[in-house]
């Protein structure tokens, strides 16, 4: 089982004031979307996040 969490809706409502160690990263200044792809007899997961201009900030893969 997997969850992900993509909060980017309520940045300038509720600063983070610190960061727990298992965090990788907290706080970004914009805005964005996860886009999900799951391909190969849905063996493997593709996830990339987007900034509103279409910018691929960040990707991970996962397979079993």
């Amino acid at each position: 089982m997997f969850q992900i969490i993509v909060g980017t809706g309520g940045i300038d409502h509720d600063p983070f004031t610190n960061q727990e160690p298992y965090v990788v990263y907290q706080q970004d200044s914009s805005y964005g979307f996860l886009n999900i792809d799951v391909i190969h007899q849905e063996n493997v997961l593709i996830g990339k996040y987007y900034d509103n201009d279409d910018n691929v900030l960040d990707k991970f893969t996962i397979s079993t």
